[in-house]
């Protein structure tokens, strides 16, 4: 019996990790994402994006307006 239901709570995780990947919400910016204990994280952000989301740019990178490539600063530094 505790077999049995080791094999169904596997399948069951095996679905929902299915359902969660359906869900990968990553603006465009990937298409792989993992489960984690924080719920479902992109991974392998392009564009210099970074975030659970891919929601954000790298430090270092900006970005005009939400959706376009996030840009090197190209700031000094040393701040001069």
């Amino acid at each position: 019996m505790e077999r049995t239901y080791r094999c169904l709570e596997r399948e069951l995780w095996k679905e929902q990790l299915l359902k969660q990947a359906t869900l990968c919400r990553c603006n465009g910016k990937s298409n792989l994402c993992v489960l984690d204990s924080d719920g479902v994280r992109c991974l392998n952000c392009q564009d210099n994006t970074d975030g659970r989301n891919c929601e954000s740019c790298r430090p270092g990178f900006y970005r005009q307006t939400p959706g376009d490539k996030c840009l090197p600063c190209n700031c000094n530094s040393a701040g001069g």
